[in-house]
């Protein structure tokens, strides 16, 4: 079987941040939306192709899965109700420690079309709470599966790649920082934890390898030699250069406080974060969590493994070429965002959207189109044949 598989982040006008990128349009994701009614296409979700595949049956033609991943309000206040107005269906990958734990849903398109909100008024950005996840979920229109529990980079090695400064991209330090805070930090400045100066190692996924555990203290006399020395003032020629030199210092005065984790302690970090995220959607939804989308693009044959034989997932799903050895059970899927910001890029993005739903639906490649889209900006093509665990 043979299913296109497309995830989005942000549905969403006006994004000015810097997940600008992540964002789709409200006309051009109706766009696809209507190309898809127009052309016959029905959308199935995550747990509908996973019955399918467990119980052996076959999908009929032009069949195509929307996904959406962390949960972004967005999903809710503008994604839901466009895809309900056509009478399609989506999944959502959520990690619990960025849900919001309101019991009141906020206003959406659904109130606008009901003229009992303007559209300038809704509150879109940030993530979604359990009260939308569940009435979504009531809905049949979202399936709402896992994307583990923290979504966390973590330290992989101990190399000091850089230190935290005001403006770097290490917008991951704050859910470190401040795990609590996690729901609301999007709504604050990029760099809102007074962390300057905190040594930056090597990094990725935390969900990949074990973590190297860094030496509080001396992350801690870094922070206060930049809060004495003038905080943000502190950044200006041959910052870098300094503490370079205090590191290099208190290596020399100091015993090192490190380590990484064991592969023992790692696999049940693992093991935690994924059954963790399983169980939590489970009681919170009361509908089996079947599948496990891997965070910040990583995973591991190990990960996989853990998700499929020790936590109860039935599949796996990532941004990856196929075959992948040894992983029947993990299902490609295929990126759609807005990177290119050229010309004519509402064009351009339904132009691919176009060529991707087609080439993987097995239906024909409509060569002008591809070849028009593929002059702009390559596509890569995996196709997802369909296992489970």
């Amino acid at each position: 079987m043979t299913v296109p598989i497309i995830y989005y982040h942000s549905i969403a006008d006006n994004n000015t941040s810097q997940w600008k990128h992540l964002s789709l349009s409200l006309a051009s994701f109706e766009r696809q939306l209507k190309y898809l009614k127009k052309n016959g296409f029905q959308t199935v979700t995550i747990s509908d192709l996973v019955n399918c595949v467990s119980h052996n049956r076959p999908l009929p033609p032009k069949r195509v899965a929307l996904t959406f991943d962390d949960g972004f309000l967005d999903n809710w206040v503008f994604a839901y109700p466009l895809l309900k107005k056509y009478g399609f269906s989506g999944t959502i990958f959520i990690s619990p420690d960025f849900i919001c734990d309101s019991d009141r849903p906020r206003p959406s398109l659904h109130d606008v079309w009901a003229q009992r909100a303007e559209l300038e008024e809704l509150e879109w950005w940030g993530y979604v709470s359990w009260a939308e996840l569940w009435e979504m979920s009531e809905s049949g229109v979202m399936d709402i599966q896992s994307h583990g529990m923290t979504h966390n980079n973590y330290f992989k090695s101990d190399r000091i790649i850089d230190f935290h400064h005001p403006s770097d991209s290490y917008y991951w330090l704050n859910w470190l920082f401040d795990t609590k805070g996690k729901p609301g930090w999007l709504g604050k400045p990029h760099n809102f934890n007074d962390r300057y100066g905190y040594p930056v190692y090597e990094y990725g996924p935390g969900i990949c390898a074990p973590r190297y555990k860094n030496d509080d203290q001396l992350a801690e006399y870094l922070v206060e030699y930049v809060k004495e020395n003038g905080r943000e003032n502190f950044f200006r020629a041959g910052w870098r250069m300094r503490l370079e030199d205090k590191v290099s210092q208190y290596y020399v005065d100091h015993e090192i406080n490190a380590g990484f984790e064991s592969k023992e302690d790692y696999v049940t970090r693992i093991t935690w974060e994924l059954a963790t995220s399983k169980q939590v959607i489970e009681e919170r939804l009361g509908k089996p969590c079947v599948a496990m989308c891997w965070p910040n693009g990583g995973f591991t044959k190990e990960a996989h493994s853990i998700a499929m034989e020790n936590t109860g997932y039935k599949c796996s799903l990532a941004v990856t070429e196929f075959p992948v050895p040894g992983l029947n059970s993990l299902w490609g899927r295929v990126s759609f965002r807005q990177d290119y910001q050229g010309a004519f890029k509402d064009t351009v993005h339904f132009i691919k959207f176009v060529s991707i739903v087609e080439s993987r639906a097995g239906i024909g490649i409509r060569k002008q189109l591809v070849s028009a889209y593929q002059s702009l900006k390559g596509v890569s093509r995996p196709r997802v044949q369909l296992t489970i665990g």
